[in-house]
């Protein structure tokens, strides 16, 4: 959960500059209030891509299949 939050925060939005956080400092709540800025700050299609794109990134690249990449 603190991975994902963490490399989620970049699309959340807003002005303020924050600390960046270490993963294991993420707790629940947080992760809730960095979702919401999330869906505040996103429009339905940029909150698909930013999802796909953080999924993506937590993966190696070998475990997906080419067209999950955008390679044909």
């Amino acid at each position: 959960m603190g991975l994902f939050a963490r490399k989620m925060e970049k699309y959340a939005g807003g002005k303020e500059k924050k600390k960046e956080r270490a993963v294991w400092k993420w707790d629940y709540e947080s992760f809730v209030n960095m979702s919401r800025r999330v869906v505040v700050w996103l429009t339905r299609a940029q909150q698909r891509e930013a999802i796909r794109e953080v999924l993506l990134s937590m993966l190696p690249h070998r475990a997906l299949p080419a067209n999950t990449l955008g390679l044909q």
